[in-house]
C-alpha cells in the first residue's frame, strides 16, 4: 500500500518529523525490508530502535519511533506495537475488495494458501506470508497488500482469549473460515471449550453481510453458527 507519511501520521496521532515522504510497504526487519518500505520497529527480545540506521541504509524513506529520531523522516508515536496495528487498521479502511480471516486449531496455513492460490486465478490477491497470524503479521500483510487487492487472505493465530477478537477488530473480515477445534496449544486456553470461545472470536466478529464457513465434521466448530447473523456455509465430509 503507497501513502504519504503525513497522512499516516495524522491517523496514527502521532507527530511527523522531516519531509513528508511516499513509504510504499511496511516491515519490521531492517535485513529484509525492500527500498521505499516504512520500517516500524518493535521492543521484543531486541530493540528494534537500534536497527533504524540499518534500515535506512537499505532503502526505508520513513521509519515509526518512539524513541528520539535519528535523522531523515520519523514518526513519533508512543508505542511502536500499537502502532502497528493501527496501520493495519489504516490499510484495511483503503482497501475496497474483501477481506477472508481464517483461524483454527489446525489446517489454517493450508487453507489460507489453497484458497489464496484459487482466488488468485481471478483477483488481485494478498495472503499473509508463511503463518503471519499474530498481532505483527496481521497489519504487515493489510499494509504490504497492493493498492489495488480485490481480496486479501488473513491467517489469525490466537495465545489466549480476546486475540482473534482483536486482530479482527483491525481486519474486519468479510468471511471467516474456522477449520478445527483441537488439542493444540490447548494450555493457553484451558481446555478445549476455550479453545473453540477463542476460535469462535472471528465467526462472532463478522458483519451481517458477511460469511461464516465453518467446518461441519467438527462439533465445535458448528456450533459456532448460532454466534452470528451473517449467512453461514458449512465444509467438511458430513456437510
Amino acid at each position: 500500500m503507497r501513502c504519504s507519511t503525513s497522512e499516516l501520521a495524522a491517523y496514527l496521532g502521532g507527530e511527523l518529523l522531516g519531509p513528508d515522504v511516499i513509504v510504499e510497504g511496511v516491515s519490521i526487519d531492517s535485513r529484509t525490508i525492500a527500498p521505499g518500505q516504512l520500517y516500524a520497529p518493535i521492543v521484543a527480545a531486541r530493540d528494534g530502535h537500534d536497527f533504524i540506521p540499518a534500515a535506512l541504509e537499505a532503502g526505508a524513506p520513513a521509519y515509526v519511533t518512539a524513541q528520539d529520531p535519528v535523522g531523515a523522516t520519523a514518526i513519533r508515536v508512543h508505542d511502536t506495537s500499537d502502532a502497528l496495528m493501527r496501520i493495519g487498521a489504516f490499510a484495511r479502511a483503503r482497501l475496497t475488495g474483501g477481506v477472508v480471516g481464517i483461524t483454527g486449531s489446525v489446517g489454517k496455513t493450508t487453507t489460507k494458501d489453497l484458497l489464496a492460490a484459487c482466488l488468485s486465478k481471478r483477483f488481485v490477491t494478498a495472503a499473509s506470508e508463511r503463518s503471519f497470524n499474530n498481532e505483527l503479521g496481521l497489519p504487515l500483510t493489510l499494509f504490504n497488500a497492493p493498492d489495488g487487492a480485490e481480496w486479501v487472505v488473513l491467517e489469525m493465530g490466537a495465545r489466549g482469549a480476546g486475540h482473534i477478537a482483536r486482530l479482527a477488530q483491525v481486519a474486519r473480515p468479510d468471511v471467516g473460515i474456522v477449520t478445527s477445534v483441537a488439542m493444540a496449544h490447548v494450555e493457553y486456553f484451558g481446555d478445549l471449550d476455550g479453545v473453540a470461545r477463542a476460535k469462535g472470536e472471528l465467526v462472532a466478529a463478522l458483519p451481517e453481510s458477511g460469511l461464516a464457513v465453518l467446518n461441519y465434521d467438527d462439533q465445535r466448530v458448528r456450533d459456532m453458527a448460532p454466534t452470528t447473523s451473517c449467512s453461514t456455509g458449512t465444509c467438511g465430509r458430513a456437510s
